[in-house]
């Protein structure tokens, strides 16, 4: 008898990850599950809603501020992002024709809940930021802020991007009590160092709990 489905296999389900015979099992063990189904219902109810209003998404700046990355195998926190922000990557592509540049989203988790984050966002220390890449083409990344302070972090460094709709990075970023405007800037290349890199950039306006 198959064990109850951890929130990161869901998440892998979701995201296509699972070999066809696994995927199978976990659907199968789902439909039978109480707690398994539930999860699976409401991850795949997120998915839509956001497939029905994709996130409004824009993207210059940055260097280096103390934050703290929770990768998914190792914090559930993250899990939970990536669960509900993964939003099907089964659908990848379906959003990327006729995608000129590439487009840095992002997802906010607050007190246990995640919502699309737009430039301009609030949030509060704590909160925990996703962010998601959208591009025709696979190239190099890097994301750093700016923040209220002065203080400059690398959020990213340099690292591959898929191509495809809303690819989500595999950890989630968890803000530090710095208050005030922070500018975030995502920088695209097609190849590490080399000409023709874009730019985006968001900001996140940080207020006390």
């Amino acid at each position: 008898m198959m064990m109850c489905v951890s929130e990161l296999a869901m998440d892998r389900l979701l995201a296509g990850e699972l070999q066809e015979l696994e995927a199978t099992a976990v659907r199968g063990h789902a439909a039978r599950c109480t707690r398994c189904g539930g999860m699976l219902d409401d991850a795949v109810s997120v998915q839509a809603a956001f497939h029905a209003d994709p996130p409004p998404l824009r993207l210059p700046l940055a260097r280096r501020r103390r934050f703290a990355l929770y990768y998914a195998a190792a914090a559930a926190a993250a899990v939970l992002v990536l669960l509900v922000a993964r939003r099907g990557t089964e659908a990848t592509g379906t959003q990327t024709k006729g995608l000129i540049t590439p487009r840095l989203g992002f997802f906010v988790a607050h007190d246990g809940c995640v919502r699309r984050g737009a430039t301009g966002e609030r949030v509060v220390p704590g909160d925990r930021i996703e962010l998601a890449t959208s591009s025709a083409d696979p190239g190099w990344l890097t994301v750093t802020s700016i923040d209220g302070a002065g203080v400059h972090s690398v959020y990213v460094p340099t690292r591959a991007y898929p191509a495809g709709s809303d690819q989500v990075l595999p950890f989630a970023i968890e803000l530090d009590d710095a208050l005030g405007l922070e500018t975030v800037t995502a920088t695209f290349c097609p190849m590490p160092g080399a000409r023709g890199c874009t730019t985006e950039t968001f900001t996140l306006r940080k207020e006390p709990r």
